[in-house]
């Protein structure tokens, strides 16, 4: 057999095994799509043709039946396999297997639980994404990422200029730096926390002897409250006439201001220049302090010899009167009794007050209070709108003395109504407690002679547990501040420093003191934002008590408090 007969029955052998397979696809599918006819009209129907596979979910549900033009669209005739249900809210869209493959048109199922089509419905058809649209798309986030890149790297810097390397250099050289830090200063920051959990451990036990009169100050408290919760509702339309008049007063206020603006700006003014006085001032004033220290310093020193003496002669004094500083202590327990029950009968008043009785109890549910009573809510509201704009900052730091006893623990609170305005309140713990002194006169008279009158102080210390409350300006870098400091009054000078990182601070309080003033010299430096270490010199002038200080702490402020408070009731069940 010739070797073209051969190739000749080959080719028609495979064309004939060819269009029986096509014959069997096309009949098989043709046969088996009988079923409901739905129509889509798309905006383009190019490369679909009659026959082609209708999917859903990538399996064959049906074929196309016809396609015409129908007013500018391609109406499609989609034929189902007998038995498909496809719920009304399916699409259909014109796609292609693959790239380059044959169009068919695939149906997105909806709603499994909707209603499905009716014979003759229409679908609603998405429109198809063209192969141009495709590259054009492309195309275009090319050039955007083009962009981007190109921005990135104008960022970034070539060669010497490379920002990102500059960057991990300094972070690696702070990293190091911050190391050496920490790995010096190790013992001190030890003690430093040494010093919080002593501070800590001091007021707890403060909050846990006086339990008993914070517990009564919550029940005075809540009795107060519902008092005024009673006034209120029986008064109700007097707090609504209240209420109207603080709107009046508001608009009153708001005139007079706009008014007088130009005399309030000249007010402000003034005050600039006289704080601004003052800051040229501080600097001379500091001059002398430190002119006068040396000079007593200078004292001491010269008569250390009998100022000992002295003290010696003090003692045996009040060894001798030992038994009158017991009588003494004796009348302050007497004292303290006479002060419970006069709480007592305070409380008992309190009582017949809240139930009506009494002239007092009379006189709060009389109506011509109200016109009282109205004034002092409108200054009572007055005061609560400027407590709203406070800035608040809670305060704990402990002091350790490297000469004498202990240290010292402080927990305070500083109110900022405005930046150049605050008010500072402090309860610290100190191993002098409040220094009093005792005077003793001793009258003695030997024969015939005069009478001869000794007088001896003895310093005693009443209560460990003092307590700071003064008020305090501020002009730039500068803060004064006076009121009472560890009960005692006095004032106080603050100068900060590079970009408010580092204090320098100065105190002089109970000038009252037989021996000397109390003086106080510190520094503090902030290594973050919330932690600080102190150092510094405490009452220079009293030899015996003389000692340098160092120590550190924290603060937070009221943001940082609502953050915590937040987080706390988030983790709580």
């Amino acid at each position: 057999m010739k070797t073209e007969l051969k190739v000749g029955i080959f080719v028609l052998f495979g064309m004939g095994i060819l269009g029986f397979f096509s014959t069997r696809v096309s009949d098989g599918l043709g046969a088996a799509a009988t079923g409901k006819i739905l129509r889509a009209r798309f905006s383009s129907a190019a490369g679909l043709i009659p026959n082609a596979e209708v999917r859903a979910a990538g399996v064959r549900v049906g074929r196309v039946k016809n396609i015409r033009l129908e007013r500018g669209r391609a109406l499609v005739e989609l034929q189902l396999v007998e038995g498909i249900v496809l719920p009304r809210d399916s699409k259909a869209i014109v796609s292609s297997l693959g790239l380059l493959g044959e169009k068919y048109v695939e149906i997105l199922p909806g709603d499994p639980d909707a209603e499905g089509f009716s014979d003759g419905d229409s679908i609603k058809a998405a429109p198809p994404q063209s192969l141009d649209q495709i590259t054009a798309l492309a195309t275009d986030i090319g050039a955007d990422i083009k962009s981007v890149t190109g921005s990135v790297r104008n960022a970034v810097g070539e060669g010497e200029d490379n920002r990102v390397e500059a960057i991990l250099i300094s972070l690696d050289k702070f990293a190091a730096s911050l190391q050496e830090t920490v790995a010096a200063n190790r013992k001190g920051i030890d003690e430093i926390v040494a010093n919080v959990q002593a501070s800590t451990d001091v007021l707890r036990e403060v909050l846990s002897k006086n339990q008993k009169n914070i517990d009564a100050s919550m029940n005075n408290v809540r009795r107060v409250t519902e008092t005024m919760a009673k006034l209120l509702e029986q008064n109700q339309d007097n707090a609504t006439a209240l209420l109207v008049n603080i709107r009046d007063l508001a608009g009153v206020m708001k005139e007079l201001v706009s008014e007088n603006r130009g005399s309030l700006t000249q007010t402000v003014s003034n005050v600039e220049g006289v704080t601004g006085s003052l800051n040229q001032g501080v600097p001379q004033i500091l001059f002398k302090l430190d002119s006068i220290m040396s000079k007593l310093d200078t004292f001491v020193t010269r008569n250390s010899e009998t100022l000992t003496t002295t003290m010696n002669e003090l003692e045996t004094i009040v060894q001798e009167n030992g038994q009158t500083l017991g009588d003494s202590l004796d009348n302050v327990k007497i004292a303290s009794a006479r002060l419970d029950k006069t709480m007592d009968s305070l409380s008992s008043i309190m009582e017949k007050v809240d139930e009506g009785q009494g002239t007092v109890g009379k006189l709060i549910n009389r109506d011509d209070v109200h016109d009282n009573l109205n004034g002092a809510l409108t200054s009572l509201q007055e005061t609560l709108s400027g407590f709203r704009k406070f800035r608040t900052i809670l305060r704990m730091r402990g002091e350790g003395h490297l000469k004498g006893r202990g240290g010292m623990g402080y927990i305070g609170v500083d109110l900022e109504p405005s930046p150049n305005k605050f008010y500072r309140v402090e309860l610290l713990a100190s191993p002098f407690g409040d220094e009093r002194f005792n005077t003793t006169e001793t009258r003695i008279t030997i024969g015939d002679g005069p009478e001869t009158v000794i007088r001896t102080e003895q310093d005693v210390a009443l209560d460990q547990i003092l307590i700071t409350a003064a008020f305090g300006v501020r002009h730039k870098n500068l803060s004064i501040y006076a009121g009472m400091l560890e009960y005692r009054g006095g004032l106080g000078l603050q100068y900060q420093f590079m970009n408010k990182r580092a204090w320098l601070s100065f105190e002089a309080f109970d000038f009252g003191n037989p021996v000397s003033p109390h003086l106080k010299f510190t520094g503090n430096f902030y290594v973050t934002k919330h932690i600080f270490l102190t150092a510094g010199w405490d009452n220079p002038l009293y030899q015996e008590r003389s000692t340098p200080i160092i120590g550190g702490g924290f603060f937070i402020e009221d943001k940082d408090i609502k953050n915590l408070l937040g987080l706390a009731a988030s983790a709580s069940p």
